[in-house]
């Protein structure tokens, strides 16, 4: 009597085809996994979306309303206008100007109608509208002026001497014509003329980088040479939450997203393979390895893991992240990154795990 020979290991393509064969016996399992994968995908790219599309929103209204924009003033006396426009070239600041004078001014075709006008350095008008188009504007006029007379860039408008005054009438051609101002609302009925930055200023207004601000605010304290006490002040008060879009960022709660979807899907795994157990110990039985067992394992993953991850940030990436802006963007594809890895390394971790050392564990349950 002969004793029989070992029993020959099956092939590779026997682990596909008893995949494919898993996959058809179980279709309810590939259609719950494909789904979950492909919804945890969809989740972790509109999270962010909107949490961070929300900053994003929240620090631009901040910057326009003049949060990074700092007033520098002199205890006594007045600042040079020359060395605040001076603050231009410092690395971190966007624009530096301030108000050389303001004066009461009556409309030449009705004489009870009165206007201010605003005599500034170039770099103040940049602060009062941050636009390209502003900044090369040498007389501009704020929205409540342009809707009581109508005036526009291109129009001309005259004005006869107030109180002060300039010479009488003066015809000044409009360059600009800007939105209402939330940083200086109290100067929308107002005419801006640019003037030479030669005098003196009461107050310089200096706008920063976000992240700049407070570098700059130091750094002007001795800006000024003829200013030996000089009070630095922000525009616009510290609010309650005065924290930088990189803080909020860091700080989001749709940051543990990837992690608790990749976590989800994790669990999922775990239990299809707890449904099959009974199977996985049939084929120890029949001599397939545990690098068998992980081939099968990791085509299955391929099916219903790898081809709906795939399709959903794809998708993605075709029809919501176009208009997503930078910042949102990164913060996107990081976080789609970092559930990729996670969720793909689950077939791995729950075969590394889960799997039963000897068959006779299987067949017991374990």
């Amino acid at each position: 009597m002969t004793r029989p020979g070992p029993r020959p290991r099956p092939t590779y393509t026997v682990v596909a085809h008893e995949t494919w064969a898993n996959l058809r016996s179980r279709p309810w399992l590939a259609v719950i996994g494909m789904v979950t994968a492909l919804a945890a995908t969809v989740l972790v790219i509109l999270a962010p979306t909107v949490e961070v599309g929300a900053l994003v929103d929240r620090e631009e209204a901040q910057i326009a309303a003049g949060r990074d924009v700092l007033t520098v003033a002199a205890s006594e006396g007045t600042l040079s206008a020359a060395r605040c426009e001076g603050l231009r070239t410092v690395p971190g600041v966007l624009a530096a100007g301030g108000i050389v004078s303001i004066t009461r001014e009556r409309l030449a075709w009705d004489r009870t109608s009165w206007v201010d006008v605003v005599d500034v350095t170039a770099g103040l008008m940049t602060i009062v509208w941050p636009t390209p188009a502003a900044s090369t504007a040498a007389v501009a006029v704020g929205s409540e002026f342009t809707r009581r007379t109508g005036a526009a860039a291109g129009s001309t408008t005259l004005v006869t001497d107030g109180p002060v005054g300039h010479a009488p009438p003066q015809p000044w051609r409009i360059d600009f014509a800007g939105g209402p101002s939330s940083r200086f609302p109290t100067l929308d009925n107002a005419i801006f003329l640019t003037q030479p930055p030669g005098g003196p200023i009461t107050t310089c207004y200096v706008e920063t980088l976000p992240q700049s601000r407070d570098a700059v605010a130091a750094l002007v304290q001795g800006w000024f040479p003829g200013a030996p006490h000089v009070v630095v002040s922000r525009l616009v008060p510290p609010g309650a939450d005065d924290s930088s879009l990189s803080d909020r960022i860091h700080q989001r709660m749709t940051a543990w997203v990837p992690v608790l979807a990749a976590a989800t899907i994790w669990i999922l795994t775990a239990l299809t393979w707890w449904v099959r157990r009974q199977d996985l110990a049939l084929y120890r039985f029949l001599g397939f390895t545990p690098g068998h067992l992980l081939g099968m394992d990791l085509l299955d993953a391929a099916w219903t893991l790898v081809l709906p991850l795939a399709g959903g940030a794809l998708a993605a990436e075709a029809l919501i992240l176009p208009q997503a802006d930078p910042v949102t963007l990164a913060c996107v594809r990081d976080d789609l990154l970092r559930f990729l890895c996670l969720a793909t390394l689950s077939p791995l971790i729950n075969w590394a795990v889960a799997w039963p050392r000897h068959p006779f564990e299987a067949v017991k349950g374990h």
